[in-house]
């Protein structure tokens, strides 16, 4: 009997799709070795980011829009999200929910909360900011 502290999975291991696209990673950046960047166009992700298990973040899908993923400063993108090429644009300290689907072109806000398949931003989160915030 070996005495192991690391916890294994019960998931599948991650298998990579598809080619390694050209990215531009912050020195500060927290990724998961699980999360998958695939595809062709770029992927820039900015400081503080925090990038959660099972992510995907696939810059071959947007068809005639031309452009990468660009994530902004101190954005978290919980686990199993999707992100999608496009031009798609995600704004600095907004979180992606766990599971959401980001579309092709989409263009997130500063210090937003995206959730569900197809994402959309939640309304709660944001009067809960205002309320916090006045």
């Amino acid at each position: 009997m070996s005495s192991s502290n690391k916890r294994n999975s019960m998931l599948p291991p991650v298998a990579q799709h598809g080619p390694k696209p050209p990215v531009k990673l912050s020195s500060t950046l927290t990724i998961a070795d699980s999360a998958i960047l695939a595809g062709t166009n770029p992927i820039v992700i900015m400081s503080e980011s925090v990038v959660h298990p099972r992510c995907r973040l696939e810059s071959t899908i947007g068809g005639a829009r031309a452009g990468g993923v660009t994530i902004g400063d101190y954005v978290t993108i919980e686990a199993m999200s999707v992100i999608e090429a496009g031009g798609t644009d995600i704004g600095d300290g907004t979180v992606i929910g766990i599971g959401a689907k980001v579309g092709a072109g989409a263009r997130i806000g500063k210090s937003e909360f995206v959730e569900g398949n197809p994402a959309s931003i939640s309304g709660f989160h944001k009067r809960i900011l205002r309320k916090i915030g006045n």
